[in-house]
């Protein structure tokens, strides 16, 4: 293994942890009536938990998002700024 690999594979254990899951519902009446539309991923940037993730996964006011965490703990997330230029949202 080169010295680039090993530095690469450290990095991603010390990060792991970071990486979130990001879903997407409907706004329905109740938790029992959302519908998943839409996800993908991002990376919490913080420790107030701040994520960032691609516009193409958060874009859209009048939804309902959730994070969950790599050890499965789910939060409701508001969109805080998209920034269509460098194409990123922040939760």
């Amino acid at each position: 293994m080169t010295p680039q690999e090993r530095e690469t594979i450290k990095n991603i254990k010390d990060n792991i942890q970071s990486v979130v899951s990001v879903s997407v519902f409907n706004k329905g009446k109740g938790i029992a009536s959302k519908t998943f539309l839409d996800g993908g991923s991002g990376f919490i940037i913080d420790k107030e938990g701040i994520v960032v993730t691609s516009v193409h996964v958060i874009h859209r006011d009048g939804l309902f998002y959730e994070i969950a965490t790599s050890e499965n703990k789910k939060y409701e997330a508001d969109i805080i700024e998209t920034d269509l230029r460098d194409r990123k949202s922040t939760v």
